[in-house]
């Protein structure tokens, strides 16, 4: 729970598009039909983008809450490596999501017929 808290509201939409993605690539597994990888590779494009999105909302955020506070010496340092952490948990969600979307979207293209 701490990683999803981590990584901010943008979360919400990484999973929304991912879980959009991987439907779409079991679906496509199941039953295969010409074209459908296409509107997956878009899905997992959305992914990607929002996931840097998010990413970059996240590092935003660091930023301004440094900016804000003036922290200085070792509580900048663990500021920022700690911000920086957490401000990649939308990019490794949406990375993840896309791999398995991915995944489920080759054993659809395998069992295509030629």
């Amino acid at each position: 729970m701490s990683y999803w808290v981590a990584g901010g509201f943008p979360m919400v939409f990484v999973a929304v598009f991912g879980l959009v993605a991987i439907a779409s690539s079991v679906r496509f597994a199941l039953a295969p039909a010409p074209g459908g990888a296409r509107a997956i590779v878009a899905y997992a494009a959305a992914v990607v983008f929002v996931s840097l999105a998010g990413t970059a909302f996240d590092l935003v955020a660091v930023a301004r809450y440094v900016a804000r506070e003036e922290p200085v010496g070792d509580q900048l340092t663990t500021i920022l490596v700690v911000g920086g952490s957490e401000a990649l948990s939308p990019v490794i969600l949406g990375f993840s999501l896309v791999a398995v979307a991915m995944l489920a979207t080759a054993v659809g293209l395998r069992r295509r017929p030629s």
